[in-house]
């Protein structure tokens, strides 16, 4: 799983570096102090925040992303947090028109992820969808109740643990369907596939094994049946899958800057920047800010680096452009963001802020939380820093 989770983040990076690097060959090529003139040196200028006057706001919001590339399908609900999983079979045999299915059986991979109780109760029904859904872009804000037929098709109620492979029964006649389908695309049932809801009885939330999983982790169906007199096993193996999570931003303290994965939420940070004066060289420009580790959560092998993306829209919080935050220390993380502070100098952008994300946001629901701009403790709240120089 460790492996797994590694390869889908260096895709996120190789992304995230892609774009970024793309967008910012506007940057002029003279930032950095390594190429400012010795004669230049007295017109070096500091701006930091501990120091002069500059308004730091930091504010949440949620943003709905697809989920699709991650390899977990995450269900459950525990402390505001409630996930969803989507699971759909394809490329089913289409030779068993009139068939009789006698058992169907849904077997999936617990993957020791978890949230955030590992010994809590997992309780959860399984619906049959009744909307045409694109797995590889839906979000919550896509299901509602009306996406999916009320009449529960499976359940599950236990605690799964070291990496144990569960077994689901699933109603026959919803199987028989699938069958039926793939072998008359014209069959009044649709295979559009399943949702896993979970329960109020839910303590926690737990990770199975997603489309994108290692093989022996995938989802699948083993299928007893008769067919023209005739009794068989077959079993379903190709996949698409996803989860969607959402949880109460309304309740987070407002002394903290919470960025969690999964659920999406993300944090509007917005500086005024009125003391640096326009068309300057920007040198250096980083923010740091400090990790609350009591009321975070992530695993020693998440990956722990945050994203930092360049507002467009302070209305709508459309963003573009995006930096990886280049250091942590121990509790600090430190993001170096020059480009962007260039980008507001020299007017190429009007500085509406940036959007801070974790990098994993689309993998799992791992929670970051950060001391705001409001914490009493001064000397954990955010400190801005931006070094430039005064062109002659």
């Amino acid at each position: 799983m460790i492996n797994l989770i590694r390869s889908f983040i260096q895709v996120i990076i190789g992304i995230t570096i892609l774009v970024s690097i793309q967008s910012c060959e506007e940057v002029p090529t003279d930032i950095g102090s390594g190429f400012i003139s010795p004669d230049d040196t007295l017109n070096v200028k500091v701006l930091d925040s501990e120091t002069d006057t500059i308004p730091l706001l930091a504010t949440q919001y949620k943003k709905a992303f697809s989920n699709f590339i991650s390899p977990f399908i995450l269900i459950g609900k525990t402390a505001g947090v409630e996930s969803s999983g989507l699971l759909r079979f394809n490329n089913l045999p289409s030779t068993y028109q009139g068939v009789t299915v006698n058992s169907a059986k849904l077997f999936l991979k617990y993957v020791n992820y978890y949230y955030t109780d590992s010994a809590g109760t997992l309780d959860f029904n399984i619906y049959k969808l009744t909307q045409d859904f694109s797995f590889a872009t839906v979000t919550r804000d896509s299901i509602n109740s009306g996406s999916y037929n009320p009449a529960p098709v499976g359940n599950y109620s236990g605690t799964p643990v070291d990496s144990v492979t569960v077994s689901i029964n699933l109603d026959n006649n919803m199987v028989k369907d699938w069958l039926e389908f793939a072998a008359d695309p014209n069959y009044h049932e649709p295979n559009y596939g399943m949702i896993f809801i979970p329960n109020s009885a839910s303590t926690t939330i737990k990770g199975f094994g997603s489309t994108n999983a290692n093989t022996i982790e995938t989802p699948y169906v083993e299928i007893a049946l008769t067919l023209n007199g005739q009794n068989d096993t077959i079993t379903l193996n190709t996949t698409e899958s996803n989860f969607i999570t959402d949880g109460d931003i309304s309740s987070l303290p407002s002394d903290r800057i919470t960025l969690q994965s999964g659920v999406s939420i993300q944090n509007f940070f917005r500086f005024n920047l009125s003391k640096l004066p326009s068309n300057v060289i920007v040198n250096e420009a980083r923010l740091e800010m400090y990790l609350d580790t009591t009321s975070s959560y992530y695993f020693s092998v998440s990956e722990k680096r945050i994203v930092a993306n360049l507002i467009t829209d302070s209305t709508t919080l459309e963003d573009t452009l995006s930096i990886i935050n280049s250091e942590i220390q121990g509790n600090k993380y430190i993001l170096q963001f020059n480009p962007f502070v260039q980008f507001w100098a020299n007017g190429t952008f009007e500085n509406k802020g940036i959007a801070l994300s974790t990098l994993s946001k689309r993998l799992n629901i791992d929670k970051f939380v950060f001391y705001s701009p409001t914490y009493s403790d001064v000397s954990k709240r955010p400190r801005l820093r931006i070094t430039y120089t005064i062109r002659n």
